[in-house]
């Protein structure tokens, strides 16, 4: 039986779609694009929000067993950090992608752009086709192509979203059936649709607010499809979340990822996407720490649903490496179940007995943050900035031999000053 913890992500922002307007006869109008973006909350860049949604990817790696995306997003982390970046996560076969075929689509009804009309006539080329066929777009290496492709079609969950039947389109049309059921809803539409009244006859913002929400309602379609355990969404999709189940849950939800970005950021450790990005890191070293013991043993303790958020935040705030941990709340955040209907499920008997037998015998979530990934990040670090100081000083001194003084004047000799490597 599969006991991992899984994670479907479905923060990351939506490409720009460009609304051509239709005229009378049904062709478009020359000379008129008007352009929205959708997919996210408006507040943000589109570089700020997908920064963001790359740091919380590369913490749900170390938090989740599995990563579930859609390929349409994997193509964006594609994008982002490389090709061969990727192919290393694809290798450790943590990251599993969703075929998300349909792209739905506005459709200006007249010239002034004043009605619009929802519609999923769009297919989209599967990743692993696209990227057969477009491999220069992501890499000049061609001899990494035929594991690449291989690798994005051994990591498809062919269960959820066959890549062949094109007829199974039940979580678009169910997204769809929904979006219609809320804006029937006057607290909702009002809420998260700026008024619609119908979706065949909206503003371009009014639009723009029903794509958004179609987005989160699809994404909690996969979520239950992929059998993921949690969902990482933006906040307008935690806001349309914590409305729906405010009646059920008297307060809001816990994002188990947001509250780990404040926790790393409290001990000082920093953003592992600007790490990679700046080249103090690199996918090995990310890829080694999600694959540690150390990391297996902070999961099975962070994700278990006995835990508290209280209690997570007193014992990582400890610098004890012991101690007993107390039976608290489970995590608020829900599973979603038929997109809209919670199935919380049954409070668990306490603990997983793994995890007490792990206290009982010493071991603290310490170990994991503390003594091996701030630990090994800041030892990297220091290395790159050893490095810049020795490049450095070997361009304003030229060649230093080893033995001599280092020009720092620290005392020591170079080779074991800023010679160092």
């Amino acid at each position: 039986m599969d006991s991992s913890i899984k994670i479907f992500i479905n923060n990351f922002p939506n490409p720009v779609h460009k609304l051509v307007s239709i005229g009378s006869s049904g062709k478009a109008i020359k000379k008129t694009s008007p352009t929205i973006l959708t997919g996210f909350d408006m507040g943000g860049s589109v570089k700020d929000l997908m920064n963001n949604a790359m740091s919380k990817f590369f913490l749900s790696l170390i938090l989740y067993d599995e990563v579930i995306v859609t390929d349409s997003v994997f193509k964006k982390i594609i994008l982002c950090i490389g090709l061969e970046n990727c192919l290393v996560l694809l290798e450790t076969k943590k990251i599993k992608l969703i075929y998300d075929k349909v792209d739905f689509e506005l459709e200006f009804l007249n010239r002034s752009g004043s009605r619009l009309k929802l519609t999923n006539n769009m297919v989209v080329i599967p990743l692993v086709y696209y990227v057969d066929r477009n491999f220069k777009e992501f890499s000049n290496k061609k001899s990494l192509k035929s594991k690449f492709v291989q690798y994005l079609e051994n990591s498809l969950l062919e269960d959820v979203q066959s890549l062949e039947d094109d007829a199974d389109n039940s979580i678009y049309q169910h997204a769809f059936d929904e979006l219609i059921k809320e804006v029937a809803s006057p607290e909702i539409s009002n809420k998260f649709l700026h008024g619609v009244e119908t979706i065949q006859d909206m503003d371009p913002f009014q639009a723009t607010k029903a794509m958004r929400l179609l987005n989160t309602l699809k994404g909690f379609s996969f979520q239950q499809k992929s059998g993921a355990d949690v969902i990482l969404q933006d906040a307008f999709s935690k806001d349309y979340l914590n409305t729906k189940l405010a009646f059920i849950l008297k307060s809001e939800s816990v994002d188990k990822i947001d509250f780990f970005s404040e926790i790393t950021k409290i001990k000082g450790i920093p953003d592992i996407y600007h790490l990679l990005k700046t080249n103090v890191l690199d996918i090995h070293d990310i890829v080694r720490f999600t694959a540690s013991n150390e990391s297996k043993f902070f999961r099975d303790w962070y994700t278990n649903e006995d835990i508290s958020k209280e209690d997570i935040y007193l014992k990582l705030m400890s610098n004890k490496k012991g101690g007993v941990l107390s039976k608290g709340v489970r995590w608020l955040y829900p599973n979603i179940v038929g997109l809209v209907n919670p199935v919380l499920g049954g409070i668990a008997s306490g603990i997983d007995s793994f995890i007490v037998e792990k206290i009982a015998n010493g071991w603290s979530p310490n170990i994991f943050l503390d003594d091996f990934l701030k630990s090994n990040i800041d030892l990297l670090i220091e290395k790159q900035e050893r490095s810049i100081k020795k490049q450095e000083i070997i361009k304003r001194f030229g060649s230093v031999k080893p033995n001599t003084l280092c020009p720092c004047q620290s005392g020591l000799k170079f080779k074991k000053c800023h010679g160092y490597d």
